[in-house]
């Protein structure tokens, strides 16, 4: 795999306590894992399954 931007990535899950408004992210330089505000603008990882 290539060169990855260490930044905030969106995930595809709801944040429980506020699905409506927010969302799990994940941070590739550091490993956390936070949720955010949806309307922030996040990197996003698309994903296909394997095969």
């Amino acid at each position: 795999m290539g060169k990855v931007q260490s930044d905030d990535y969106w995930s595809g899950t709801a944040y429980a306590p506020d699905p409506a408004s927010n969302a799990w992210n994940f941070n590739t330089n550091n490993g956390n894992q936070n949720n955010n505000h949806q309307n922030n603008e996040l990197f996003a990882w698309a994903v296909r399954p394997g095969g």
